[in-house]
């Protein structure tokens, strides 16, 4: 948290000064409310345009000859001024309409505030929020379940918005300043009075780790009549309001209105059918509300408003075969090279075949004139073919050893009966199998020059560890010496700069790229497919998506079984 000025005053340059002078005029003139205000900031801008142009507000702004007359006539100086003079003593800040800070949310709905009074951090105010209301007699059940809602919500990146009221406010924000999503409390009173009195010490430690926010003047003490306007901006501020306990008169039913009004999602706690404290829950539930059951509940509804794709989480026949620009599907089929040279020397490593690839393929080796050997196919070996021409390459084959990962079968299964082979690769893999069977592979280049590793003639292509091949295989993926790696090189009279298939966990995983036109799940699966684990601030870096989209992104994977969470805020793929 920012260090909190003096006064609120100090903050402020002189244009904004202007500004929030302007905004005390608009707030004390009679015959301009909230609607009005509204029409005059978004036609104009900022408050202290439109007190320049007063007389133009009728043809502009619609607004009445009376109202133009009360502004011109400086009744509101007065009332203004002790304003402005409390404000001068108050150690906060204030935002004002026309700064970048103030919330789009804020700005969207029919009666924004003029300007904010607040303590802590403004950034929150943009952070995607749910507002938490309830009842101040709440039950012990009501309290176990606030505390669940928003501790969840807050590790899943998403501010909760209370009123720090007695009862389910003060659950709701204290659990939610356990995690990162922080909260937001919305006073119904100025920013220098603490109500209600036993929540002294939770209003100091959300100033500190969240945000207190009001629209009313620093010295308004608790007035009845302001509260039922607090609940505008809780629901203003949030892409929904959540309801876990209320009775059929609560104000927090209040609250619940002015979200629908605003167009804003309705969430409500389905409690005990005999519990009066729920009564106002079920009620909701009847006109329309969605129930929840848990936090998942709340997640699902508010990611679309927050752009994530949800098409993928219930997919049962593509999400294994996610893939980006650098990294190409496992499933698509590797380019059979038939009586067609090889342009560029090639290392394939642990490659792996589909069902297509599974048809039988045979390893050429030609060579002429002593010269250099060259591959005219590559596939999953099951015979070779002896060279024709030189007789120090007589009875040599390429042999060319590709890991099969898939459940139940190996190059040995293969080559002892292949006719079965063929038929139980032939059936269609569930997408477990396809996820646990197949590695993404990626292709990156190998800049090592081939000048002096010509394989000697009378050694074969299919060459172990020790050829020139499997020097160059050693220099450029040291980490894979461990693996039964088969691999061919051809070269030919012309070095060109050759190329190596790997597996995409062997890269690090700030080398990894993803197609960003990918819904934001399948990047997240990308990126930690073949890590132990990755934190999620980490991914909200190389994504260039801010943590709380993650966040709720890793949490709908958490519900479809493809991540799993681990201590610390990191993640790992299942």
């Amino acid at each position: 948290m920012k260090e909190t000025p003096v006064s609120c005053l100090t903050s402020l340059s002189e244009e904004r000064r202007e500004d929030f002078w302007a905004s005390l005029a608009l707030r004390y003139t009679k015959g301009i409310g909230f609607r009005t205000a509204k029409r005059l900031l978004v036609e104009y801008g900022s408050a202290s345009a439109a007190m320049k142009d007063i007389k133009g507000w009728s043809s502009r702004a619609s607004v009445s000859a009376r109202v133009v007359q009360a502004v011109l006539g400086n009744g509101w100086r007065e009332t203004a001024r002790k304003e402005w003079d409390h404000a001068a003593q108050v150690a906060c800040d204030v935002l004002l309409w026309s700064d970048s800070a103030y919330p789009d949310l804020l700005r969207e709905i029919p009666d924004p505030p003029l300007f904010l009074y607040y303590k802590g951090d403004a950034s929150l105010l943009k952070n995607p929020s749910i507002g938490v209301v309830g009842s101040r007699r709440c039950s012990q059940e009501g309290i176990e379940t606030t505390k669940i809602l928003s501790k969840t919500l807050s590790a899943s990146g998403v501010t909760t918005v209370s009123g720090l009221a007695r009862g389910i406010d003060s659950v709701a924000h204290t659990n939610a300043l356990t995690a990162w999503g922080s909260t937001v409390a919305v006073l119904g009173t100025g920013i220098s009075h603490v109500y209600p009195p036993e929540n002294r010490d939770l209003f100091f430690d959300v100033a500190e780790n969240g945000i207190i926010v009001t629209e009313f003047p620093p010295n308004m003490p608790p007035e009845g009549r302001n509260f039922p306007l607090r609940n505008r901006i809780i629901s203003g501020l949030s892409l929904g309001v959540l309801v876990v306990e209320a009775t059929p008169k609560s104000g927090s039913l209040i609250t619940a209105r002015h979200a629908l009004e605003q167009g804003r999602e309705v969430f409500a706690v389905p409690g005990r059918m005999q519990s009066r404290t729920s009564s106002g829950c079920h009620d909701l539930i009847r006109q329309g509300a969605t129930a929840v059951f848990s936090c998942d509940d709340i997640l699902v509804s508010i990611a679309p408003l927050l752009g994530i794709s949800l098409d993928g989480l219930n997919r049962t026949k593509d999400i294994g075969v996610v893939a980006s620009s650098a990294q190409p599907s496992a499933v698509e089929p590797v380019p059979v090279l038939a009586a067609e040279k090889v342009s560029e020397t090639v290392v394939s490593v642990g490659e792996v075949s589909s069902v297509s690839q599974a048809s039988n393929a045979e390893a050429v080796l030609c060579t002429s004139d002593g010269g250099s050997n060259e591959i005219e196919s590559l596939g999953l070996p099951n015979s070779s073919r002896q060279c024709e021409g030189d007789k120090s390459c007589e009875a040599s084959a390429l042999i060319s050893e590709i890991e099969l990962h898939s459940e139940g079968f190996s190059s040995e299964e293969e080559q002892g009966n292949p006719e079965s082979f063929t038929d139980a690769v032939e059936r269609e893999l569930s997408i477990e199998e396809q996820l646990q069977a197949i590695p993404e592979v990626i292709e990156i280049p190998i800049t090592a020059h081939l000048s002096g590793t010509a394989p000697n003639a009378d050694c074969s292509v299919g060459c172990t560890g020790e050829s020139a091949g499997s020097s160059l295989l050693a220099e450029a993926i040291s980490s894979t010496e461990s693996r039964q790696l088969g691999h061919t090189i051809m070269q030919e009279s012309a070095p060109v700069a050759p190329s190596v298939r790997v597996y995409a966990d062997i890269l690090p995983l700030e080398e990894k790229v993803v197609d960003s036109s990918l819904p934001l799940e399948e990047q997240i699966v990308l990126l930690l497919a073949g890590e132990e684990s990755v934190h999620i601030d980490v991914l909200s870096r190389m994504l260039h998506v801010s943590a709380s989209q993650i966040s709720t992104a890793l949490l709908m994977l958490e519900v479809s079984g493809l991540v799993r969470q681990l201590p610390g805020m990191k993640y790992t793929k299942i």
